[in-house]
């Protein structure tokens, strides 16, 4: 595909052939991260072959950089594991006034 598009289209992938890639792709991505596969080597025949296919996913992204050169928007980005989570906002409790 040569373009991605940048809002969300929520369609059910049976029916959609790109989205079956993205749910591909992400499932892809997802597992190599909770095997940490970054860190460790495969240790089965299954974990090989996902490492394998994140390799292809990464040969295919490309970073781009903005026209001034200072920021660039990497293609495949490892977030910070703080980041993951976000401890839930207290909700303010309102007063009554009689």
């Amino acid at each position: 595909m040569a373009n991605v598009v940048d809002t969300p289209y929520f369609v059910d992938s049976r029916f959609t052939m790109g989205i079956q890639l993205a749910d591909l792709v992400a499932g892809v991505v997802r597992q190599y991260e909770e095997a940490e596969l970054f860190r460790n080597s495969p240790t089965d025949a299954y974990l090989s072959a996902i490492a394998r296919y994140y390799g292809i996913i990464a040969a295919k992204t490309r970073d781009v950089v903005d026209p001034t050169g200072r920021f660039t928007w990497h293609g495949l980005h490892r977030m910070s594991e703080r980041l993951h989570y976000f401890a839930p906002e207290e909700e303010e409790e309102d007063e009554d006034v009689l």
